[in-house]
């Protein structure tokens, strides 16, 4: 009896020393079940003491980042009446294993099972506020921070903590892919039509300045032209003057002949009827070395 005494002992003594401590890592939290509830949770690394199995015994979770992504592309409408496909990928991690193991008996594909239907519906609803443009923005115009936010709400009391939610991949339907042509074909169209409205309103602008310095050059060319004739005349009438002063009988000569000469041209159609003794035919009559 003695020995059989200090064989159970141990027994007992092997099977503390080997159920009955426990380690947790840096990436890992513990809990303790006893008699079917958990009555211990360790979030920090080290080693841990418990009552050996079957009394109490310890379960480790994955406390890292994990990666969930939706199996098919999701069906959605946006703001603006486009429908789309997108992908999603979301970011998780557990903050409160206790809460977890509540809310998915620590099953890990329970939970992703869970954020990806959660996924869905804010996707849905998130999408409903935003334009297809929206999704090709960079940051794809804040859609990241919105579905993050409602997904955190749609699976709060859950002891997850959703670290990013966003889409992955976006395309078109092809039930739509003619809509969205003809919605780029007429902003294309609306772009090229303002742009040509400007063109002719420059244009015209550019016309109506010509104009104005056209008219401005012709009455400047208009004046100085004026200028220069009336400069030519004074001259002329100058010259006129001195060759007059300096030899009185030359000068009528001589214009006696410009006026014979415009009057007796081949294509002067004017009619002159003179007496013959007329001033006009002076130099004519005059035979040379006459007065």
């Amino acid at each position: 009896m003695k020995y059989i005494g200090i064989l159970v002992a141990l027994v007992l003594l092997a099977t503390e020393a080997y159920t009955g401590f426990y380690v947790v890592d840096q990436s890992q939290y513990a809990l303790v079940f006893g008699f079917g509830q958990v009555q211990a949770v360790a979030t920090e690394p080290g080693l841990y003491m418990k009552w050996p199995v079957p009394i109490q015994r310890e379960m480790l979770l994955d406390n890292r980042i994990q990666t969930t992504s939706t199996t098919e592309p999701e069906h959605i409408v946006t703001a603006d009446r486009i429908h789309i496909l997108a992908d999603s990928i979301i970011r998780w991690r557990i903050s409160d294993p206790q809460q977890y193991y509540v809310s998915f008996e620590a099953k890990e594909e329970v939970a992703r099972d869970r954020i990806v239907k959660a996924a869905k519906t804010a996707i849905s609803e998130v999408m409903a506020h935003h334009t297809f443009a929206d999704t090709l923005t960079g940051e794809k115009g804040g859609i990241p921070q919105e579905l993050t936010g409602l997904l955190a709400e749609k699976t709060r009391d859950t002891g997850i903590e959703i670290v990013e939610a966003r889409l992955e991949r976006v395309n078109y339907t092809d039930e739509t892919a003619a809509t969205i042509y003809e919605q780029m074909k007429a902003e294309k169209a609306k772009v090229a039509a303002g742009i040509r409205a400007k063109g002719e309103e420059e244009a015209k602008k550019i016309r109506v300045e010509g104009d104005r310095q056209r008219v401005a050059i012709l009455n400047d060319a208009e004046r100085e032209a004026g200028r220069i004739r009336g400069q030519g005349d004074a001259e002329a009438a100058r010259i006129h003057g001195q060759a007059y002063r300096e030899d009185p009988e030359f000068y009528k000569f001589y214009r006696s002949l410009q006026s014979y000469r415009e009057s007796f041209k081949n294509n002067n159609r004017n009619v002159l009827v003179l007496d013959a003794s007329s001033p006009f035919f002076r130099f004519l009559k005059h035979r040379a070395g006459e007065k």
